[in-house]
């Protein structure tokens, strides 16, 4: 019988929730319940909260009790700490860095939208959220789970299909860097960053970027450290 760390043991996603109005907490909690997410949603109400959760300060140094999230929902305004200064730290950090992140914003403000990208953000929705657009959001982690097997073989055969150039677009992807970032470090433009991202998505049949940080860690390219 192979050994336990040899086989592929899953677990629900756990996500952490970063807002700081109840009233909105309340409304996604809601709506995942209505959608039978079964993941653990932690939540935490101010930017220090969220950063103490991160990095296991404090109440929450027991990562027992308090795992690191598979996924970052990120309302930007969270004084006295901001939402982006909380997503500065997360991609700072390289055990932090490959957890996706989904702003939550009353922002309509393209610069704004463009900062959160250009910090490593993976999605951006502006609030206040439709419903829709909710019940879509908790259908993508619904049956999300990370498979936990470090030692698994590496399956040549989906990325076969990526040129190397494809290769160092979605490595540099699934360590959390932003389109501008990769841009810089392949001497890239940003526009030229997205369409490889467009196209290996659609290589891999990925359809967005929780798939994407799954099939990574099943590929052996990323950990679950």
């Amino acid at each position: 019988m192979p050994a336990p760390e040899e086989q592929g043991l899953t677990r629900p996603a756990q996500i952490l929730l970063v807002e700081d109005n109840r009233t909105d907490a309340e409304l996604t909690l809601g709506v995942f319940r209505q959608a039978r997410l079964t993941n653990t949603v932690h939540v935490a109400c101010t930017g220090v909260e969220a950063l103490d959760y991160l990095l296991g300060r404090g109440e929450f140094a027991n990562r027992e009790r308090h795992p690191l999230p598979d996924l970052v929902l990120l309302h930007l305004k969270t004084p006295p700490v901001s939402g982006d200064q909380v997503l500065r730290e997360i991609k700072s950090r390289p055990r932090l860095a490959r957890i996706p992140v989904v702003i939550l914003t009353s922002s309509k403000e393209e610069a704004d939208r463009a900062l959160g990208y250009d910090l490593g953000a993976n999605s951006y929705l502006v609030k206040p959220i439709a419903l829709g657009d909710l019940l879509a959001l908790a259908e993508q982690v619904k049956d999300y789970s990370l498979t936990l097997n470090v030692h698994s073989r590496l399956d040549t055969s989906a990325l076969d299909m990526l040129s190397s150039r494809e290769r160092q677009v979605l490595q540099l992807l699934i360590e959390g860097k932003s389109s501008v970032v990769i841009a810089q470090t392949l001497s890239l433009s940003p526009k030229t960053v997205e369409t490889y991202r467009s196209r290996i998505m659609q290589k891999l049949n990925i359809r967005n970027i929780l798939e994407l940080v799954k099939f990574a860690i099943r590929q052996g390219l990323a950990s679950i450290e």
